[in-house]
């Protein structure tokens, strides 16, 4: 089974430069809207929790994939989040 695994930085947890080298302030978003393309600068969302990354696991299941997320370095200082996905 294929696991996302969303990483979200808990925002009163000091990081390093290397631990905050995706900001989300230079995020971009696309939209297509009426065969126009819309582009816009920063996160879609200015919410409290912002997706700083994700990763793609390949796990038997969510045991498996809820241990390897345990692991991750982020678990550690901010929120992991797993979604099942299917593949096309």
């Amino acid at each position: 089974m294929r696991y996302l695994l969303f990483i979200y930085p808990d925002k009163s947890v000091d990081l390093t430069a290397e631990q905050r080298a995706e900001p989300a302030s230079e995020a971009a978003t696309v939209r297509v809207r009426h065969g126009e393309v819309q582009i816009g600068h920063g996160p879609v969302s200015e919410a409290e929790h912002q997706i700083s990354g994700f990763n793609m696991l390949d796990c038997a299941d969510l045991d498996e994939a809820l241990e390897v997320a345990a692991k991750h370095p982020v678990a550690a200082f901010g929120t992991l989040e797993l979604r099942r996905f299917a593949e096309a």
